[in-house]
């Protein structure tokens, strides 16, 4: 989710903070919901590979991956995200948005078809 006014939550729930000038948080929002990062989260992170209740925590996140990004990548990303939004907000179907984010990300990585195959095969 993302947002820009102030909202008050429990211990639960995870803010993320634009502390690094490096990442846009709307790039980050399409990074971290990225089928890639789920991926990685669920095979590198404990509470991640609980089938009741996986979550992120803090310590997890810190360890993530997260490469240097220019900003004209990030801003196909954020304008990717923004569609996506909007898709939403409107409760509109936004699978084409996220693939091409995943698509996006994977060319990020420059991960291989065959390494697409099996984060795409994970997911169904």
């Amino acid at each position: 989710m993302y947002l820009e006014n102030l909202f008050l939550n429990n211990k639960s729930i995870l803010n993320v903070l634009p502390l690094n000038p490096n990442y846009s948080l709307k790039f980050l929002l399409g990074y971290l919901n990225s089928k890639l990062i789920s991926f990685y989260h669920i095979r590198q992170t404990v509470k991640g590979k609980r089938t009741l209740f996986p979550k992120i925590v803090v310590k997890d996140l810190q360890n993530y991956p997260f490469p240097l990004v220019n900003k004209s990548d990030q801003k196909v990303i954020i304008d990717l995200v923004d569609k996506l939004l909007e898709m939403k907000k409107n409760k509109n179907k936004t699978l084409i948005y996220e693939r091409e984010i995943d698509n996006k990300i994977f060319d990020i990585f420059d991960l291989t078809e065959e390494e697409i195959k099996i984060i795409e095969n994970s997911a169904k």
